[in-house]
Formats: C-alpha cells, structure tokens, sequence
C-alpha cells in the first residue's frame, strides 16, 4: 500500500506537467483573443481554468491511488511496447525512481509549509499588534462606501504600525489596515479610493482565491505553468478592483497619484491582498487605466506558448496511441521478462514473413504517405498565405499607425508655433505696458516738478508782498479837515525821530 501511494504521487506530479502545458496553452490562447473584453471576464475564465486543473490532478491521484498493482505494470509494458519509446523513455526513467522523486518533493513540501507557518505567524502579528483606531469621520466614510458596494459584513478599518502599505486580511470579519502616517501625506479623496479599493477586494471575495492559490503554488511549485496562470490570476484581479473604483467615483487622476503614494511602501504579505506591491505590475496597471486596453502576451511569451503548444499536441497523439494499443491489445496475463526475450525474436521473424508474402501494404503506405505529404504542402500554402495576409495587415496598420503618428506631430508643431506667437505677443504687450508705465511715471516727475515750482513762486511771490509792505510810508490816520485840507501832522515820537 505504501509503494502505491507513493508511485500513485509520482505520477501525478508527472502527468501534472502535461496537464500544466494544455492549461498554459489553453489560459495564453484566452489572453491573446480576449484583449478587448473585460478583466472581470478574464479573472473568471483563468480562476475556472485553475480550478479545473486542480480537479484533473484530483482525479488522476485517485484514480492511480485506487487501481490495482497489475494496471501499472501493464500500463508500463505497453509504453515499452509502443513505438514511441523515445518520448516515453524519460517518463519511464523518472517514473522507475518515484522513491527519490516524492521524497525530494516531500521535503520541498515541508521546507514551503515551514515558511507557510512564518507567514501565518506574521498575519497575527498584524491582526493583533500595533493597531490605531481611526475617528469617527473614517467609520461613518467606510459604512457609506459599504453600503454604495453593497458589502453587509462588518468592516474593521484600523491604523497599523507594521502593515508597509494597504491591506486587507481576514474573509469572515475583514480588517483593513492602513499604514501609520499615510493618511497624514494624502488627500481625502486619494484615501478613499483606496479605501474602495480594498473593499472592493472584499466584495469580490478575493482572499479566498487567493489562499488557493498560494497552496496549489506551494505544491506544484515545480510547475511553470501553475505559477505563470497564478501570476495572470493576481494580475486581472486587482484589474478587476481598478475598474470598481473607477466606475464607482469616474475620477482616474486621483486613483493613480493614490497608486504612486501607496509605492514607496514595499512589504512581502503572501497572504494579503495588497493594493500596490510590484512596480512593474504597478506600470502596467497604470497604462492599463490611461489606454483603456488590457494586457497581452509579450513576444517571449508567445514564443514560449508555440512551444508548449506543440509539445502539448504531441504528448496528446503519443498517449493517444499508447491507450489506443493498450485498449485493442490486451494483455490475457503478464509478461515476464524473461518471456519477453524469448517472444521478441519470433515476433520480428513472423513480421519479416509478413512483408516479404504482403508487398501490396507497403504500397498503400506510400500512397497514404504521399497524400500525407500532399496535404501537409497545401496545408502548408494555406498558413504561409495566412501569415501573408496577416503580416500585410500588420503592415497597413504599421502605415496608417506612422501616418497618425506624422499628422499628430505637425499639428503638435502647429500647435507649439501658435503658442510661441501666443507667447510673443504676449510678450509684446507686456513690453507696451512697461513702456505705458514709464510714461506715466515720467509724467507724474514732471507734474511734481511743476508743482513744486509754483509752490517757490508762490513763496517768492508772498516774500515780496510782505518786503514791498514793509518798505512803503506809514501814515497814522488821523482826523481830517475839510476837503483838500490836510489833517493835523503827527508829531514826533518817543524816539524823536519823525514817522518815514
């Protein structure tokens, strides 16, 4: 029992690497013809994806787990009996030392939940350490956006002195945590996009698929494809929570200064969902909200799809002929080596008789392998005028790409010429009204100049009034005689000198 659940682990972790090349195969093909369609649809579509290969692996477990020792074996000597030896002899190497295989497996396994424990452990410690409840303002704020969100459970959003950047723990009682200090260097309305952002996490229920995640990456942590799909999986969900926000508040500008603000916090919480924690992904987030496009594979990535692409067709016709001869051939008992040294030689003599008495078959596979090389050259037209058409199309949308490109920048320049004349004139003007000033003031000199001027002839003129008065003869009036006689002379003095 032990040594079939060991050789039942051994196969599955093989054949999951070929279930692996069909879901990166099948996940790349969805990303490639769903540029245009929403990140929600695509979250969905790679989320089932993930799912089904979880179920497959399930499957093909018990299914080894609960078949009889003598199906393996038969199983094997069909692989040896095959034709396609060469593709199977790595499989039959690796599944010959299943031992080393799970236990090295096994201690990578133990080695990934070691470092599980210090995650866990750390998600405690931000639970329940260094937490700083926020004023009232920030409560009655998050109840409002729970209720625009339509979230009924009961949100818990504090300050933590740990947390590096925004987080959300928890899938029964949720709990927010905002860095100490953060709300301090942002806007009211930079905190609460983030604030739905993280909400919208768990309106979606985004921890729970995250967790999954996190345990299929820690046991198939040998399979490239599991850890690329989880990768695309991370990716369209916080995609997905961009879009909430941005629906729900139609204001881009604040919600990516929030993105750049929350950058400069970097933390390692597997188990968190994180508002910004890579920049690259931040990048790519960011062009994905300006361009309103999503992302598609890059040119390495599709390279790498066409490999796994053919692998994956050509691992499927090997096992399809493999299960084909097991089915139309069985085994009435087994066969022991031995017997099959002595079988072997007899075999080749009885199928050397049958050429040499039956030329007409071998005739019949020229013909087949002739329409096989005739199909193969018009399939083969057919693609190259595929490709043609394709890379014409690419070159008419290279075109008219470089055209646009040509009219936006003249009409840039043209625009960049109207503001340099703009900026002239504006120039002018000012020039017009410094000298307009200078005049004004120029004549304001001269006013004051004049002023004061008048103000000395004035003063002059006053001066010489009062020396012309005091230099006259002074006559003391007296009483006058009749008319045309002359009054009395007033006499002389204290001083005795007369009157002038």
């Amino acid at each position: 029992m032990k040594h079939q659940l060991i050789q039942a682990i051994c196969d599955t972790l093989l054949q999951s690497l070929w279930l692996g090349l069909v879901l990166s195969v099948v996940s790349g093909l969805t990303i490639i013809f769903t540029r245009r369609s929403s990140a929600r649809l695509r979250y969905r579509l790679l989320t089932g994806y993930l799912l089904m290969f979880t179920l497959a692996t399930g499957l093909i477990f018990l299914f080894h787990l609960a078949a009889p020792d003598g199906i393996n074996e038969v199983y094997n000597q069909t692989i040896d009996s095959s034709e396609n030896n060469i593709l199977f002899s790595g499989y039959q190497y690796l599944n010959s030392r299943s031992e080393i295989i799970v236990l090295v497996w096994f201690l990578m396994i133990c080695i990934k939940f070691t470092r599980l424990g210090v995650g866990f452990y750390n998600l405690y410690r931000l639970k329940r350490e260094q937490l700083i409840p926020l004023g009232k303002y920030w409560v009655d704020k998050v109840s409002y956006l729970c209720e625009i969100l339509e979230i009924k459970n009961k949100i818990t959003v504090v300050e933590s002195g740990i947390a590096k950047i925004p987080m959300v723990l928890g899938h029964l009682k949720p709990l927010i945590l905002l860095p100490v200090g953060l709300m301090a260097n942002l806007s009211v309305a930079e905190v609460e996009v983030i604030l739905l952002h993280e909400l919208s996490h768990i309106r979606r229920r985004d921890y729970l698929v995250n967790v999954l995640q996190n345990f299929l990456e820690l046991i198939f942590f040998f399979n490239p494809a599991v850890l690329w799909i989880s990768t695309l999986i991370k990716a369209e969900r916080e995609n997905c929570c961009d879009d909430m926000v941005i629906a729900t508040k139609q204001n881009k500008t604040v919600y990516i200064n929030a993105l750049l603000s929350c950058q400069q916090y970097q933390v390692n919480q597997r188990f968190a969902m994180m508002l910004a924690a890579n920049r690259n992904s931040l990048v790519g987030r960011v062009r994905r909200m300006v361009s309103n496009d999503n992302h598609t594979l890059s040119g390495i990535e599709k390279s790498l799809l066409t490999v796994c692409l053919v692998t994956a067709v050509v691992l499927t016709a090997a096992f399809s002929s493999v299960g084909s001869q097991s089915v139309s051939k069985p085994p009435d008992r087994m066969i022991t080596p031995a017997e099959k040294h002595i079988i072997e030689p007899r075999q080749t003599d009885t199928l050397n008789l049958r050429k040499k008495q039956n030329p007409r078959p071998a005739k019949k596979r020229v013909k087949l392998k002739r329409s096989n090389s005739s199909k193969l050259a018009t399939a083969n037209v057919v693609q190259s005028e595929v490709i043609k058409i394709k890379s014409d199309q690419a070159k008419a949308r290279f075109e008219e790409d470089r055209k646009r490109s040509e009219v936006n920048k003249r009409r840039s320049e043209e625009a960049r010429a109207r503001s340099d004349e703009a900026r002239a004139r504006a120039d002018e003007a000012k020039i017009r009204l410094d000298q307009a000033k200078i005049r004004i003031n120029v004549a304001k000199t001269r006013a004051e100049e004049v002023r004061i001027r008048a103000e000395e002839v004035a003063v002059r003129s006053s001066k010489l009034r009062v020396k012309i008065e005091s230099s006259g003869p002074k006559v003391s009036p007296g009483p006058t005689g009749p008319i045309g006689e002359p009054g009395p002379i007033s006499r002389p003095g204290p001083t005795g000198d007369s009157p002038r």
